[in-house]
């Protein structure tokens, strides 16, 4: 991944609409299909001012509603969490689910989210030199 590339997570609700938000994003006339797991897709636009360099967008859509949580595993990690948005994407015709999936959702991105800062900031603390982490240490 450039340095200017960027990601966005897509999760939600089964048949919310996370896919067709994504293929219009996209500008792509394909009809949605379910989505089976962790499905992933890139779009690249030309950079502003730039004609020679392109934008790159990951993007990644989690099927399954909370059920295949445990996939994100493999998408949120020290070295991609800094470029990382989030969509939570709802559907509005179940409002009895509506609580229990954003609830779940957004407890299971904070521990992710969380375990990659920590892991990043373990990284961190390894690759320095001890006069850096005493400085770390005193300023705390």
């Amino acid at each position: 991944a450039g340095t200017d590339d960027a990601g966005i997570i897509f999760l939600g609700s089964k048949n919310s609409g996370k896919t067709t938000i994504i293929l219009r994003f996209l500008e792509r006339e394909e009809s949605p299909k379910p989505t089976v797991a962790l499905e992933y897709t890139f779009g690249r636009k030309q950079a502003r001012g730039s004609h020679l360099k392109k934008n790159v967008a990951h993007i990644w859509e989690l099927g399954g509603g909370t059920s295949l949580t445990q996939l994100l595993d493999s998408v949120i990690t020290e070295t991609t969490v800094k470029t990382l948005s989030f969509a939570i994407v709802l559907d509005l015709s179940k409002p009895e689910e509506l609580y229990l999936t954003l609830e779940t959702l957004l407890k299971e991105l904070r521990q992710k989210v969380g375990k990659a800062l920590a892991d990043m900031a373990t990284k961190d603390l390894r690759s320095c030199n001890n006069e850096d982490y005493l400085v770390s240490i005193i300023i705390q």
